[in-house]
């Protein structure tokens, strides 16, 4: 008999034993006491003890041993084959008919070919397991101490049926089937952790399949679960967690956790595979495998709490030939690295990222510098790579990072590239560029602007970009020097975006330059809208003359789109910087049968807007005139007016008039005093009617009165000079 009929055979075999485990299952449970079965709706989220128990279980498992391996498949013949990294040494290789990516899970490498699940030795490629997929598809699987745990599903939402089973030498030791969507599941010790239906996370016991913990997340989907460095995470779509006895609360956030913060990345890449998707796994051929997002995570701890950072600190892009190290908080560009072929797989380890392209090539980059460290080759052409590195780096990594004059060099090299696909992450490059602080930087986007063969999204980014620059003025003004010429080999600057950054940074030594490129012919008629608008915003009056020249010249040959804005751009330029003074130059356009239609509509609408601006003004002169001469009438009436005649002094019936307003207030001072006093005397000195002294007797009330007898203006007398008075207050 054939290894192929005894594979078959040892599947149906395997097969009968699931069905009848599954069978028997509610018979275990009812004897053994009506626990309910794995998954089921009954059984219980969120209990503390379960969970506490599920954690003691983790703290438990001894640590995975991993051999370091890339597992691809070759285009057509398609073939599988494992790659030894360490050794350098193709393993095997084997015809495939695999409809996804390869699933490399403890000492087996899954495939779905046909209408099996196999499962191939690590070591020989030898087939160990073949499962009827019963029309199902393979979600995720984990290994862990000779354990497989693996999950299939079909359907969507609450039509959904899902499976999972767990095999050992070779054999399925169980099989658990529920109504719902699997997601991809973890093997730690003796716990099978399974995420399901969005939300729940069922802890089972590897040897039985019984479930003894459930977590159900109230605030975030779950869809993966997964171990490294012997400890348990779980997560989704931008989500990662620690699993611990926190999630009794059902929150994500109350154990430590890493969210991918919110910025659209080209492709947009996930954290983790939608695995509620209708295809969790990717065939191999598909071109996801080329846009990803690596990291790996690394728990730091902390006095009394701990949080998720990614490993070095590094979120990687991953976009065909390109390979971008992020700060994840800011998405700041640590790095960037071109590969000259598509990169078709890659993993995160300590120290940097392991990549493979279609070549078969494997290599390693630095985390702090994307410099190139180790590399290997299989010699087979791959359509994707799956790799699994060693946990502990095996390379020398520097903690220097790159000069910014490195970094810009890379960022250029990146910019450059002719790749048609690359565009959306070339784009991005320019973004990159223009958040550099920094002269150098602007020169980076002038030449990027100004490049005639650059992919147009690329050059508008660019352009758009230099055009919000606040610093390299220098490298503004010497690129608009040049000046086209046929003879010289020279063509116009991108003037346009070169004119709004003068102008953004106030720079008033461009406005010669811009006016040479205003008078000159050869400047595209696509620039001239943002020059003209770049000398409005710059507020010089010496343009104005070559304004009036522009305008006059081409208002009646205008056709082009472009010159007809800048026409009209032009005129606005004109009355605000020269106001009324430009009516004769208007009329002169907005009169003109052989002119453009927009540009004398334009003309004509300035010369309404200067003559409200003119009946404006003259109303507003009017009025000042009216209030000034009102001003000198009421002075006059003032200076005729007869005087009032000064007392010739102080006298007791003047000082009791001037005090009369806060009479009543310095009587509530008596009553309130604390020495329960019926009167008070106040001694006031005046000087020619300002009061430059208060004496209060009892000096107890002195706070009290002194600021009221202040507040009130006495007359200057007859005698010019100091006069000192007396002022008695009684409560009768």
């Amino acid at each position: 008999m054939s290894r192929h009929h005894l594979s078959r055979l040892h599947g149906l075999q395997t097969f009968q034993y699931a069905v009848f485990s599954t069978i028997a299952a509610p018979l275990l449970f009812s004897a053994c006491g009506g626990a309910p079965a794995a998954f089921s709706a009954s059984y219980p989220d969120n209990d503390r003890s379960d969970i506490q128990l599920l954690i003691k279980r983790i703290q438990r498992a001894e640590e995975r041993e991993i051999r370091s391996l890339a597992v691809g498949v070759t285009p057509g013949p398609s073939k599988l084959y494992a790659f030894d990294l360490k050794a350098q040494r193709v393993l095997w290789q084997r015809p495939t008919r695999t409809s996804i990516t390869p699933v490399v899970a403890g000492d087996y490498v899954l495939t779905h070919e046909g209408s099996d699940i196999v499962g191939r030795e690590v070591e020989s490629g030898d087939s160990g397991f073949e499962i009827d997929d019963r029309n199902m598809t393979l979600v995720g699987a984990d290994a862990s101490e000779q354990l497989l745990a693996l999950t299939l599903t079909k359907g969507s939402s609450s039509f959904a049926d899902s499976a999972v089973y767990a095999i050992k030498s070779r054999s399925v030791i169980w099989k658990r089937e529920f109504q719902g969507r699997v997601g991809s599941p973890a093997v730690i010790g003796d716990v099978v952790l399974v995420p399901w239906n969005h939300q729940n996370l069922s802890a089972l016991n590897a040897k039985s399949g019984d479930e003894f913990a459930r977590i159900r997340l109230k605030d975030n989907v779950v869809g993966h679960a997964f171990v490294h460095a012997n400890k348990l995470f779980a997560g989704s779509n931008r989500l990662i967690f620690e699993v611990t006895s926190s999630l009794s609360s059902g929150l994500t956030r109350k154990s430590p956790y890493f969210e991918l913060p919110e910025r659209s990345l080209p492709g947009d890449p996930l954290l983790l595979p939608d695995v509620y998707s209708p295809d969790p796994i990717q065939p191999p051929d598909s071109g996801r495998h080329r846009i990803a997002l690596g990291w790996r995570p690394a728990v730091v701890s902390l006095p009394g709490k701990s949080r998720i950072e990614l490993q070095d600190n590094n979120l990687y892009l991953l976009f065909y030939r390109f390979v971008v190290a992020f700060e994840p908080a800011t998405y700041s560009v640590r790095w960037i690295y071109t590969h000259p072929t598509d990169i078709v797989g890659a993993a995160v380890q300590a120290g940097g990222v392991l990549f493979a392209d279609t070549t078969g090539y494997v290599g390693f980059l630095s985390a702090t510098k994307g410099e190139k460290l180790w590399d290997a080759t299989s010699g087979l052409t791959s359509s994707v790579i799956t790799l699994r590195p060693d946990p502990v780096s095996q390379f020398s990594v520097t903690s220097e990072s790159l000069r910014p004059d490195q970094l810009r060099g890379q960022l250029m090299v990146a910019v450059r590239d002719p790749d048609a696909r690359l565009v959306p992450v070339r784009v991005l490059v320019v973004e990159l560029l223009a958040a550099l602080d920094d002269p150098e930087s602007t020169s980076n986007l002038i030449e990027i602007c100004d490049n005639r063969d650059a992919t147009e999204q690329v050059k508008r980014a660019a352009c758009q970009a230099l055009a919000k620059r606040k610093v390299g003025a220098d490298q503004v003004l010497d690129t608009l020097k040049r000046r086209a010429n046929y003879l010289d080999g020279t063509t116009s600057p991108p003037v346009g975006a070169l004119a709004q950054a003068a102008a953004e940074q106030g720079e008033k030594r461009a406005v010669a330059l811009l006016i040479g490129h205003l008078k000159d012919p050869q400047t595209p008629a696509g620039e001239l809208p943002r020059l003209v608008s770049a000398l409005k915003q710059l507020q010089d009056h010496s343009a104005v003359a070559p304004m009036t020249d522009f305008l006059r010249l081409y208002h009646a040959d205008a056709a082009e789109p472009q010159l007809i804005e800048a026409l009209c751009e032009s005129i606005d330029a004109l009355i605000a910087l020269s106001g009324p003074a430009c009516a004769e130059t208007l009329k002169e356009i907005a009169e003109d049968s052989m002119g453009s239609q927009a540009v004398r509509e334009k003309a004509h609408a300035a010369l309404q807007l200067l003559e409200q601006q003119k009946r404006a003004a003259e109303q507003l002169e009017k009025a000042k005139q009216a209030e000034q001469q009102a001003e000198a009438e009421q002075a006059q009436e003032e200076a005729t007016a007869p005087k009032p005649e000064m007392p010739k002094r102080l006298s007791q019936e003047v000082v009791r008039e001037v005090l009369l307003p806060v009479r009543d207030q310095m009587k509530s001072c008596l009553r309130k005093s604390p020495d329960r006093v019926f009167s008070a005397r106040v001694l006031i000195m005046v000087d020619n009617g300002e009061t430059s002294l208060v004496s209060v007797m009892p000096a107890s009330l002195q706070r009290c009165i002194e600021p009221l007898v202040r507040s009130q203006k006495f007359p200057v007398t007859q005698l010019f000079g100091k006069e000192n008075v007396a002022y008695t207050i009684t409560l009768r």
